[in-house]
């Protein structure tokens, strides 16, 4: 969290899925973890990859949208059906059309075919806060990413 400083202390996971078997969303989750660390105008880039880079490289958005899934999962915006936990999941650039993605897969499945999350060169730039709804999308499109890989299998 933070560039693996941790700067600030994960929380366990305040929701809960009506199913255990299914994952469950709350942004309320999110906005309090930003709010009660103080980091709403903290910058993304610098939050997550310790500096305000211009244009990230593909391993950069990697790390920040593994490092923010980890703490979605901590603080109970995201709650994963049993048994997954944030690091079963692998976070990737590729290009599965005509231009790069960010797609999410299970680690323990890398021959299933990924889900597309989003575009972060598109999505995400230098002047998104932690509060931004730059920000507030991306956890949005993340959750919906893995409720759309995990379907299938549960």
């Amino acid at each position: 969290m933070g560039s693996g400083k941790g700067r600030t202390r994960r929380a366990q996971a305040v929701a809960t899925p009506l199913n255990p078997d299914m994952s469950a969303f709350s942004e309320k989750s999110w906005d309090e973890f930003v709010a009660s660390t103080g980091i709403k105008t903290t910058k993304l880039f610098r939050y997550y990859l310790g500096d305000d880079v211009a244009l990230p490289s593909d391993s950069q958005y990697e790390k920040l949208v593994d490092e923010m899934f980890a703490d979605m999962v901590s603080v109970g915006a995201i709650v994963l059906p049993r048994p997954y936990e944030s690091r079963d999941f692998v976070f990737k650039m590729e290009k599965p059309s005509y231009y790069k993605q960010m797609v999410v897969r299970l680690k323990s499945k890398p021959e299933q075919d990924a889900q597309i999350v989003f575009n972060p060169t598109y999505s995400l730039n230098k002047n998104i806060t932690m509060a931004g709804y730059g920000t507030s999308d991306a956890v949005r499109r993340v959750y919906r990413a893995i409720v759309a890989l995990l379907e299938p299998i549960l």
